[in-house]
């Protein structure tokens, strides 16, 4: 009971945590500045991942308290951190009840076409496929039988390895996109176009091929759905905003796993992963198609 309690509020603060990070970007980022600092900020977490696992793996078998314990001090230097920086005061709003926050964080986002798409559709993306491992694992399994494990391990290295590339392009400033909207998509409509690949041709050379991709449209993803949230959001509004995107977020991402997994252990899992490939790919050409546009209007 004590372990579940803990997971339970480590996932919820960690939640809360990365709300208020990306709405206090734009208090002290520039706007010209704010996709190569998303960018920066997006490759920092994907390196510190690699040598985490293994330090950790080292600090289990010596004590695992240990890791608890560090967790906390790294918190506490981060708090000491945010303390100091200073946040302008044009940027504080009014305090108001959550129902009453919430309200008008929803009214606004229906007024506004624009953030009314970026959900609707970003809810469609991760209700497709935030539970795509629930899939993968056992169509890597039916193809590559014993072997499957160190298919899917090559699978996820790519996609780590390319999307830390392109991040890292994007922080240097040698790839610049000023249409945060349709790039955000155009990063999902490749992934699934990694998904049609994997689904319909599968060898060691195409899983090479579709997690490279799939690296490219995360790459993609992150720095920019940020960017045009933080660009775009009238600031009053932007922790209510990305709040309200990481509940879009998990609510899909819930839904997604249940129901996927339950359907690759009724139907063959690489029809599923067909179905979800030509699904997404004829939603997001058409999403791609009006975010251009929108792009192009604003």
């Amino acid at each position: 009971m004590l372990l579940l309690m803990l997971i339970f509020f480590y996932s919820a603060f960690t939640t809360l945590n990365g709300i208020a990070f990306n709405a206090l970007i734009p208090t002290v980022v520039d706007k010209e500045e704010l996709f190569r600092f998303n960018s920066f900020l997006s490759f920092l977490f994907m390196i510190s991942g690699f040598p985490a696992p293994i330090f950790a793996g080292y600090l289990v078998r010596v004590n695992i308290q240990l890791i608890f314990l560090i967790d906390i001090l790294t918190y506490l230097v981060e708090m000491l951190m945010i303390i100091k920086i200073k946040e302008d005061a044009k940027y504080k709003t009014e305090k108001t009840s959550i129902l009453k926050d919430l309200r008008s964080a929803f009214s606004y986002i229906k007024m506004k076409k624009d953030f009314l798409l970026f959900f609707l559709s970003i809810f469609i993306a991760f209700l497709l496929v935030g539970g795509l491992k629930a899939v993968l694992i056992p169509y890597f399994s039916d193809i590559f039988s014993q072997n499957y494990g160190f298919y899917f391990g090559v699978y996820n290295s790519f996609d780590d390895l390319i999307s830390g590339l392109i991040l890292l392009l994007f922080t240097l400033g040698y790839i610049k996109f000023e249409r945060h909207l349709s790039a955000t998509f155009g990063g999902i409509l490749f992934y699934f176009v990694s998904l049609a690949i994997l689904s319909f041709f599968i060898s060691f050379p195409v899983v090479i091929l579709a997690s490279s991709i799939s690296g490219f449209s995360s790459g993609l993803i992150s720095p920019n759905s940020a960017t045009y949230l933080q660009k775009n959001a009238e600031l009053q509004y932007i922790g209510r905003i990305f709040g309200i995107q990481q509940f879009t977020i998990s609510l899909a991402t819930l839904i997604s796993y249940l129901s996927l997994g339950t359907l690759s252990t009724i139907y063959d899992a690489g029809d599923v992963l067909r179905i979800l490939a030509i699904t997404g790919l004829t939603i997001f050409g058409i999403i791609f198609a009006v975010s251009v546009k929108l792009d192009a209007r604003n």
